[in-house]
This record gives C-alpha cells, structure tokens and sequence, in this order.
C-alpha cells in the first residue's frame, strides 16, 4: 500500500502512515467517479445548483483523498453547504414572491394615483406598510445573494484544489492537463455572461458549472488501468 501524503509504500496492516502518521485511504476507496454529462447538466440545473456540493462530496476522495484538503474536502462542510443551499433557495423564492407581490400592489396603486394626476410615489405615503415590505423584500434577498455568493466562492476555491489533484492523474497517465489559464478563462467568461441568462444574483455560485462540467468530462476519458 502507499500513502497518499508521503508516497511511503508498506504493508496494509494499520489505518494510519507509520511514516508520516496521515490516516490511510485504500486504492479500493478511491474509485474513479464516472458519470454521464447529460446528467450532470441536468441534476446541476433542476437542482438550481444544490448538487454543487453534492458532486464534490461524492468525489472527495478521488479529489482529495481526506489528505491533501483534509479541511477544504471535509464532509460535513460539503453537508453544510448543501443544507444551506437548500434553505436559501426556499427563503430566496419566498422572498422574491413577497416582493413581487409588493411590486405588482405599486403598480396597480400608481396607475390609480397617474389617472388622478397625483405623484406616483404617494403610494407609499398612503401605505407605508407597502414601502417597508418590499424594502425588506429587497434587503433580504441581498442577504441571500451574499450567502450564496460566499458558498458559491468556496466551492470555487475546492475546485481549483480539485484541479491540482486531477492533473496528477492527468499526468500520470500520460493525458492533457487542465491549463490554469483555461480554468480562470472558464470562470470568468461565465462570471461574466451569466447575468444575461437571469442570473445575476447567484452567479458566483454557478460559475462553478463549467468547472466541474470539464473536471468530469476529464474524469469520465481518463483511463485508470
């Protein structure tokens, strides 16, 4: 057996590195996580990006092998990230549905006050309640963005970690790596080109997309014999 951290070979009859004291992981736990991209593509946006994490998570061995990013490949922070993925999308649709709730009752409201002559934005003087609903609205759906930006960022760092890690195999099997230069070109067209697709607000968390799309399409033509 060899150590994922000091490449000390030895017999397999401890869980942890006589030379460098790092926890074991066998070759039989590190399986190459092949799936299909069509998949991917789907999971990835019916999920509205909740299967970000889950993708690393399922991968974190073959990533990281608990060694090298022991705390960046940790389970419990993927966990972490999922659950909060999933409770800032409920949050995020409520939060949009009361604001637009807030905008359609305006509009309505100022048609009214234009067909009077009155100023539009007495509206929100004759409802206040009106004004402080959708400022919250707003104001909360900031505070979501940021969360999911935050995760969205993280998830970025884990890639690049990923990166180094998959170009190992890359090498060692005599296949293209992943430039660094391709990688950020990724990253940053989609930071860029996303807000036309309508997602402005959660794009530092799908910028993850086609990272992981091209790490799997790696994955899925390296051969391992």
């Amino acid at each position: 057996m060899e150590c994922q951290n000091c490449k000390q070979k030895f017999e397999a009859t401890t869980k942890y590195c006589p030379n460098c004291g790092k926890k074991l992981v066998s070759e039989a736990q590190i399986k190459l996580p092949r799936t299909n991209l069509f998949l991917l593509t789907v999971f990835s946006f019916f999920s509205g990006g909740i299967y970000f994490p889950v993708w690393y998570m399922k991968r974190r061995l073959f990533l990281g092998y608990d060694q090298t990013h022991k705390l960046l490949f940790n389970k419990w922070i993927f966990v972490g990230a999922t659950v909060a993925l999933v409770i800032a999308t409920i949050l995020g649709a409520w939060y949009a549905a009361n604001l637009g709730i807030a905008e359609d009752t305006f509009r309505q409201q100022g048609l009214e006050k234009i067909k009077r002559g009155e100023d539009i934005l007495s509206v929100y003087k004759d409802n206040p309640e009106l004004f402080v609903k959708r400022i919250q609205s707003e104001m909360n759906l900031s505070m979501i963005d940021i969360g999911i930006g935050l995760i969205g960022i993280y998830l970025f760092i884990a890639s690049f970690a990923s990166r180094s890690t998959l170009n190992v195999y890359l090498r060692e099997y005599e296949q293209k790596p992943i430039p660094v230069w391709l990688w950020f070109g990724l990253a940053g067209s989609s930071y860029i080109l996303l807000p036309l697709t309508g997602l402005d607000g959660i794009r530092l968390l799908w910028t993850n997309f086609p990272l992981i799309f091209l790490m799997q399409y790696k994955m899925n033509r390296l051969s391992i014999r």
